[in-house]
């Protein structure tokens, strides 16, 4: 049961991490091939690997018994989403050239913002682990029953 709600959540991610933001890139890319903060191809690579990365650490983190190994699954996976919103994102900075005029857009404040708030995933999975660890402990156990 637990392996079905790991790969339902997979299927998620994929759509969300791969799949919509491959069409959206092969949609700017057709209309406004200038845009694009990297090369298209190299965009595409990142977004697959991250996104693949992040998909497969969550999987295991869903999927596996063990808490430590739950744990360090799910801060591998918050790690590789901050990677890649970096890199979809552009690193906060747009430049737009159209018709010989050329627009720069520096949204790092708004960009460190967003990576702060996923960021903030990291103490809860750590303190879920800690909480899942004192509920098991032999210890926990003998305290409750006094």
């Amino acid at each position: 049961m637990k392996l079905g709600r790991a790969i339902g959540t997979s299927i998620l991610e994929i759509t969300l991490l791969i799949a919509i933001p491959l069409y959206l890139l092969n949609l700017v890319n057709e209309n406004y091939p200038g845009i694009l903060p990297y090369d298209f191809t190299t965009l595409r690579v990142m977004l697959i690997v991250f996104g693949s990365l992040t998909t497969l650490f969550y999987f295991l983190s869903a999927a596996t018994e063990r808490l430590k190994a739950r744990v360090i699954f799910e801060v591998s996976a918050i790690t590789m989403l901050l990677i890649w919103t970096y890199f979809v994102l552009s690193g906060g900075v747009i430049h737009i050239s159209y018709e010989g005029v050329d627009f720069t857009i520096i949204y790092t404040p708004f960009l460190i913002l967003i990576l702060i708030m996923l960021a903030l995933k990291y103490p809860a999975a750590i303190l879920r682990y800690y909480s899942e660890r004192q509920k098991y402990s032999p210890k926990s156990t003998e305290q409750n029953s006094r």
